[in-house]
């Protein structure tokens, strides 16, 4: 299958963003997919108007048009870009994908307060959300084929080699620059702490090692959605503070487990001093994201054999050298990609040159830090 993706947030130096993007490349690398072109972030965004419709006809006149027409599918990325009448540009690609008769996908995805492209949703060919407010939500707007599966970030391929250590540690991370009050909350509690960011520079070429970084410290302050993700999976109880939507709370709520959302200095302090006497709320809330495992929201494409396919391919190998493994996957694909692509070279070149540089940067990075033979 021919799959042109957008929304692709590989190029952010952003812990979250790097890890669902590595999670769905080897998903769609291990599908034998082929990618026919790929628009990060804001990549399009030049071409939306106010006019909906006239957005989607400059897409189809843009070389992203002609991108989409070499595909079988159009899939866009979600994750936590759909609300509050935000995430025009996903939608206006997958209503171009409609309108060329292509399958379209909606994966990964928070879904609430849509304000326009209503219409994609009754023609997506299948939508996979993370949580069930987002399901009633799709449901209410006309989608037939829904899956609900927890974040692809938990398909990520971590190591277990830390680059710091933070074990016995109060860390506190950072929150959505949006949202001012979090943020000063962390600044005003983290002061004696010690600090470890979600989003940072150095997060391009350290994401693997989060998981291993955070493991073995005492508690995890974050505002954000993939903070409380990765405290999940290193097992360490976490004390969230207000993102830029309901995106926390509805995964708690999800998991039906009594851990608060703080508001400022003061509420995180006090949810600091009891987290021992909640440990078994959150032991509740690690065994949920365990049971939720083995299936991945690409299975609205593939089918649920493909989360089984992608841990087979990787029994046996070092946690270092699946890191390497895993980034040359997702070069060789988007290599091969451009190579079976159509499109004219030059277009080519554009779109697709930037991808391989960044997870060829990556590569290198690992082979000198560890000086190994992988």
């Amino acid at each position: 299958m021919k799959i042109f993706y957008a929304n692709d947030t590989s190029s952010e130096a952003h812990v979250g963003c790097k890890a669902v993007s590595n999670a769905h490349f080897r998903l769609l690398a291990a599908a034998g997919a082929t990618l026919c072109g790929i628009a990060s972030v804001s990549e399009g965004k030049d071409l939306l108007t106010a006019d909906p419709e006239k957005s989607v006809e400059n897409l189809i006149d843009s070389t992203w048009g002609a991108l989409i027409e070499e595909s079988d599918a159009v899939v866009v990325n979600g994750e936590g870009t759909i609300h509050h009448g935000r995430g025009r540009l996903p939608l206006a690609f997958l209503a171009a994908g409609q309108k060329l008769g292509k399958e379209t996908y909606l994966v990964n995805a928070l879904v609430d307060g849509v304000s326009a492209y209503k219409d994609i949703f009754p023609n997506l060919t299948a939508v996979s959300v993370r949580d069930p407010e987002s399901k009633a939500v799709v449901r209410k707007l006309g989608a037939t084929r829904i899956y609900l599966r927890r974040d692809s970030f938990f398909e990520a391929d971590f190591v277990d080699e830390p680059t710091c250590s933070l074990r016995g540690e109060i860390v506190v991370g950072d929150a959505h620059p949006e949202v001012l009050s979090s943020v000063e909350a962390l600044e005003d509690f983290g002061k004696d702490t010690s600090r470890w960011m979600l989003e940072d520079p150095q997060r391009v070429y350290d994401w693997q090692h989060a998981l291993a970084n955070l493991q073995g410290a005492e508690v995890y302050v974050t505002g954000r959605y993939h903070g409380v993700c990765l405290a999940a999976l290193a097992g360490v109880p976490f004390v969230p503070v207000r993102s830029n939507s309901r995106k926390i709370e509805s995964l708690l709520h999800w998991s039906g487990c009594d851990i608060p959302i703080c508001a400022n200095a003061e509420e995180i302090a006090r949810q600091v001093e009891v987290v021992d006497s909640k440990r078994p709320e959150y032991e509740r809330f690690f065994e949920f994201v365990k049971r939720s495992s083995g299936r991945t929201h690409l299975d609205a494409i593939f089918g649920e054999h493909l989360s089984l396919k992608m841990s087979d391919a990787n029994k046996g190998l070092s946690p270092l050298a699946r890191a390497v493994r895993s980034q040359n996957q997702v070069h060789e694909l988007i290599r091969n990609s451009v190579a079976q692509t159509n499109i004219a070279a030059a277009k080519r070149e554009c779109f697709m040159r930037s991808k391989i540089d960044m997870y060829l940067k990556r590569i290198n990075y690992l082979k000198k830090k560890y000086s190994e033979d992988l």
